[in-house]
């Protein structure tokens, strides 16, 4: 949980730098998998 949430944090901030749309997707798809693990 600790490193999925530290993980989770640094794709936003990632995200936020980039602000591509393929980010974004990739940021979606991690997130999911954070989910279901």
């Amino acid at each position: 949980m600790v490193v999925c949430s530290m993980f989770y944090f640094f794709l936003q901030v990632s995200v936020e730098e980039t602000n591509k749309r393929k980010s974004f997707i990739n940021y979606i798809k991690r997130k999911l998998k954070c989910i279901i693990k």
